[in-house]
């Protein structure tokens, strides 16, 4: 049996624990009576149902991407405030393209802004110190997607509009390419692709054939040059982009696509039904010229193009030839270890080619030739003018500095910037300005381009100074970023305004007999086959002197655009 004084701890403790369990009922229930919607420290509702932070679902993740990409990789190291503010101008430019400018209100704030929909309001605070913190913009990506992109496609346009905001105060170079563009890019660098064969090009807003590629199914069937593609397929190509008319005309290898052509002097449009095939893009061309000088044409660096080059130079060598004319104009650039194995084909084992300058290690690189160029002693003149940018400067600059080849034409373009592709998780691409080009004496290419060893305009650019177009871009650039986000201003008219090279109304094509700067080149090469740098400046500048007492009739140097080949 139990004492009577154990019986009566027992009951006191049972008695304590009643009143602690009461206790704690009581506050919870005045707990949750407090957060009722009815209770008196009610807070105020949102403006619309918030989202939890994590779960912002596909289209936002790839702002964080982008967000982090341009964060840790861009040279010039934009802060994390900077990129938000702009992020959440480019979904207010939004709204207000696709709303119009009533859709969204904003009133500027100390640290950040708010925004009004209607009735509804929210304020986002963007403080300085924001070290990665993303919840800003997310607020207002949630804000405005439950207001006017409620569905993921919708959604995913709002985030590029988030992204093509950070980007636009960047550099002009930049870019975001949405998952059609970048596999569009994908196929440009490769080389190859599934097509017709032709050369396009928009001309008096009409979509024309700048030529037909040999070999191809559009050859073939005998599609000519300045034929107007009127019709694709049933689609009418009037204001058609010619990213839209690449699409519509490339395919798989083996389908059909009907295309109908207007032909000069020809009444009726010609109909031709063309079955794909794989066109291989031929971005070098070659050929020997009187006197048994070499001529090569690069027209852009591409995954082939030192493969392409080496086979070409493989044929001059055996038909003897005495001196090279490496044709870069109005060559937009590439890759760029095709860049240093072009290079290396013409320098000897060991020269430096370029160096890279960028934010991270792995950006800062230098590209050294690692064997004997099997054509590093023929006497060689490089042709450049304002269209030779990116990868052509790389090339130029190499061998200008390692007195490898005079360099002849005009100041090149001055595109010295590296851009690094990087895939995002939605099949879209940000192309990002990560590192600087340098050449072997560490001159930087960026804004300032290769000058010519021997300036030879085409007659009718009537120029009086070189015009580094990269510098005229930069400072158009941050013009328009330079009166602050949303503004829209017209940058103002530069003292010397560049002027693109002029030339008589009749165009001409880069090789041809009428091509004066060829002319010039070849005959310094003809009368005077020295490697020598020296020499080769020395004979040139005897050939400009007898050439400028007897004007040049040639034409200028404006040719038929290069277009697009589906």
């Amino acid at each position: 049996m139990l004492k009577k004084g154990t019986v009566s701890v027992k009951c006191r403790l049972k008695k304590w624990a009643d009143n602690r369990l009461a206790l704690a009922l009581l506050l919870l229930v005045a707990g949750l009576w407090m957060g009722f919607p009815n209770g008196p420290h009610r807070s105020r509702p949102a403006a619309f149902p918030p989202l939890a932070w994590g779960s912002d679902g596909p289209s936002f993740r790839v702002i964080e991407e982008a967000f982090n990409v341009i964060r840790k990789n861009h040279y010039s190291d934009p802060r994390d405030r900077k990129l938000i503010l702009a992020a959440l101008d480019g979904i207010r430019a939004k709204v207000s393209s696709d709303e119009g400018k009533d859709g969204l209100s904003e009133t500027e704030e100390t640290e950040g802004v708010r925004w009004r929909i209607g009735p509804k309001e929210v304020a986002i605070l963007v403080q300085d110190n924001v070290d990665g913190d993303l919840r800003p913009l997310s607020r207002a990506f949630h804000f405005v997607r439950a207001a006017y992109y409620s569905k993921e496609k919708e959604a995913r346009d709002l985030a590029y509009a988030a992204i093509r905001g950070m980007i636009k105060g960047l550099d002009p170079h930049s870019t975001l390419m949405p998952p059609e563009a970048f596999r569009e890019l994908q196929v440009e660098t490769r080389g190859e692709f599934g097509g017709i064969g032709i050369e396009i090009t928009i001309r008096d807003g009409k979509l024309t054939v700048v030529s037909p590629i040999d070999g191809t199914p559009a050859y073939r069937l005998g599609v000519k040059a300045e034929d107007r593609i009127v019709r694709i397929e049933d689609f009418n190509t009037k204001g058609i982009t010619l990213r839209e008319a690449v699409r519509r005309m490339r395919g798989p290898k083996g389908t059909p696509v009907t295309i109908h052509v207007q032909r000069e002097n020809i009444g009726k449009p010609l109909v031709f039904t063309i079955i794909r095939d794989v066109i291989r893009v031929r971005s070098v061309k070659s050929k020997v010229l009187r006197g048994r000088i070499g001529y090569v044409r690069l027209r852009s660096f591409v995954e082939s193009s030192s493969r392409d080059l080496l086979k070409a130079m493989r044929k001059l060598k055996k038909e003897k030839i005495r001196g090279l004319v490496l044709d870069l104009r109005n060559n937009p650039g590439g890759l760029l270890r095709q860049a240093v194995q072009v290079a290396d084909l013409f320098l000897g084992k060991g020269s430096p080619i370029v160096s890279t300058r960028g934010k991270r290690t792995e950006h800062n690189l230098e590209f050294v030739d690692r064997r004997p160029g099997p054509f590093a002693r023929v006497p060689m003149i490089i042709l450049v003018n304002s269209g030779s940018a990116s990868a052509s400067e790389i090339v130029t600059g190499a061998l200008q500095d390692l007195h490898r080849a005079l360099i002849m034409g005009t100041r090149t373009f001055g595109k010295g910037s590296v851009q690094t592709i990087i895939p995002l998780s939605d099949g879209s691409g940000l192309r990002i300005t990560t590192a600087l080009y340098y050449t072997p004496r560490g001159r930087e290419i960026h804004a300032k381009g290769i000058p010519p060893d021997a300036v030879v305009r085409q007659p009718g650019d009537t120029r009086k100074g070189d015009v580094v177009l990269e510098k005229e871009l930069l400072r158009r650039h941050r013009e328009r970023n330079k009166a602050g986000r949303g503004a829209v201003t017209k940058p103002e008219k530069p003292k010397t305004a560049p002027k693109p090279q002029a030339g008589p109304a009749k165009p001409f094509r880069l090789g041809s007999e009428e091509d004066y700067q060829l002319k010039v080149a070849r005959r310094i090469l003809d009368e005077s086959p020295d490697r020598r740098v020296a020499q080769l400046m020395v004979r040139a500048r005897r050939v400009l002197a007898l050439l400028a007492q007897k004007p040049a009739g040639g034409r200028g140097d404006n040719p038929k655009g290069r277009g697009t080949r589906p």
